[in-house]
């Protein structure tokens, strides 16, 4: 049987989800799933614990795993700095897209509709 246990950080975000069969728990850990086989059960936490922008998508409240919403995650400033960074990405993108553009133009590799001329 795997014992499945998860640990918190003291506002209660989930910080580590193992099996018995491959670590043992410390006091404070808690067990919440006793099933057969060897593994943590992915499905109970199936994104991972952290998101890609380093952020817990899970806590532990009233005895059950709960997805933290994406609005509860970022600060406002934390969520305009990433709309920053996006338009950002974006304009680099649209800036390379139009440096290649005029660069072929400019070799004659591309008509005036930007369709590539065959050699």
């Amino acid at each position: 049987m795997a014992k499945c246990y998860i640990r918190l950080d003291e506002d209660k975000n989930i910080i580590k989800a193992f099996s018995i069969k491959f670590e043992q728990p410390e006091s404070n850990d808690i067990l919440i799933e006793d099933t057969p086989g060897r593994h943590f059960n992915n499905t109970l936490i199936p994104k991972g614990l952290i998101d890609s922008g380093g952020k817990f998508n899970y806590k532990y409240s009233n005895k059950k795993i709960v997805v933290i919403p994406e609005t509860d995650k970022y600060t406002q400033q934390e969520k305009d700095d990433i709309e920053k960074e996006k338009l950002i990405q974006d304009e680099i993108k649209n800036m390379a897209r139009e440096w290649a553009v005029t660069n072929l133009k400019e070799k004659n590799k591309l008509d005036n509709d930007g369709n590539l001329i065959k050699e």
